[in-house]
């Protein structure tokens, strides 16, 4: 039995992870059973899960947490990015068709939405401008801001205009810049 409660393990994994200390963020995010800050838990257990390169724990911690308020969009829009970047192409489209039915323009997470989705049928320069439209929405979340600048940076690389040459070089650098974080950052404060 542990020493601490809910609040203090949370914001002690909150520490581990700024110190990518992710055996300690796991550890103390696993602490946290019920409570105020369970579905918050889970959503960053689910992101340390990634960054780890442990996707199906990933995948299934955020599944766990999909149906919970508030949080719900934005879990949904993360397991759409870890989708993404495994791949698995019919699931992203699932998690983002979700995201995009409700049609509401005023939200950054439903430009952030079609804008991957449109990625996904190669429809570059249209995902840009859906993309930069949710960026400029978005005054919450600047972590997430940043995750969709990187993503923008990814579509450019494939954009015809880019030459062969410059996209090999910018490509590289994308992948080494992101590697197992790619577009999964663990945001303090998910509204």
């Amino acid at each position: 039995m542990s020493s601490f409660d809910s609040e203090e393990h949370f914001f002690l994994a909150l520490n581990a992870i700024s110190e990518k200390a992710h055996d300690r963020a796991i550890d103390h995010l696993k602490e946290i059973t019920s409570g105020e800050y369970y579905s918050r838990a889970v959503y960053l257990l689910g992101a340390e899960y990634a960054e780890i390169g442990m996707y199906d724990r990933a995948k299934q911690s955020f599944q766990s947490i999909i149906d919970v308020e508030p949080l719900k969009e934005m879990v949904r829009l993360q397991k759409s990015l870890l989708h993404i970047f495994l791949d698995e192409q019919h699931e992203a489209r699932l998690c983002l068709g979700q995201l995009v039915e409700v049609r509401n323009e005023a939200s950054f997470i439903y430009w952030f939405a079609q804008g991957m989705l449109v990625s996904l049928d190669s429809q570059n320069q249209k995902a840009i401008e859906c993309l930069k439209k949710g960026v400029e929405l978005n005054k919450v979340n600047e972590p997430l801001n940043d995750d969709m600048r990187k993503y923008i940076e990814r579509l450019s690389v494939s954009s015809p205009d880019v030459t062969a040459k410059e996209s090999s070089e910018k490509s590289q650098n994308i992948r080494t810049e992101i590697s197992n974080k790619f577009l999964l950052t663990n945001y303090k404060d998910e509204s």
